[in-house]
């Protein structure tokens, strides 16, 4: 949800205060569990596989793309994630080394929009802390299927 960038940034970095970024994975929904997702959440899943398909050169996985993608702005001073495995810290650190992704896939990424912005809110999404729980560890690996099932 990047509608607070043009007010927070700013203002952050004229008071010299670090920005926390949390739910950089959506929940779950931008990795490879992409396609689990109830169908009221089809939206942010549609545009996810939309800009995943244009990045797929760039960035293997979406989990990546979404974690790159905050680490590609200077205000931001850190990214919380939640693992649930060694595997996936280990993988996670080795996306998060790769650094920011390239101006204009992040321009890019930056016109990606959903009808409804309220879906953006994982606070709006407290069934999926109880179905996300049950995913085995390790399943972020592997690619998320697009809308076409490629």
């Amino acid at each position: 949800d990047r509608r607070v960038m043009p007010r927070v940034f700013p203002e952050a970095v004229q008071r010299r205060v670090g920005i926390l970024v949390r739910s950089a994975f959506l929940r779950g929904v931008l990795t490879s569990q992409v396609n689990s997702v109830p169908e009221r959440l089809a939206p942010v899943r549609d545009a996810a596989l939309r800009v995943f398909a244009q990045a797929r050169n760039t960035v293997p996985s979406l989990s990546e793309m979404a974690l790159r993608f905050c680490l590609s702005f200077n205000e931001i001073s850190s990214v919380i994630i939640g693992v649930r495995s060694v595997q996936e810290l280990e993988s996670n650190v080795a996306d998060a080394e790769k650094g920011a992704l390239p101006p204009e896939q992040v321009d890019q990424l930056c016109q990606v929009s959903v009808p409804d912005e309220r879906l953006l809110d994982p606070q709006n999404w407290q069934d999926l802390i109880t179905q996300s729980g049950s995913r085995r560890a390790g399943e972020r690996e592997g690619k998320p299927r697009n809308a076409n099932g490629e």
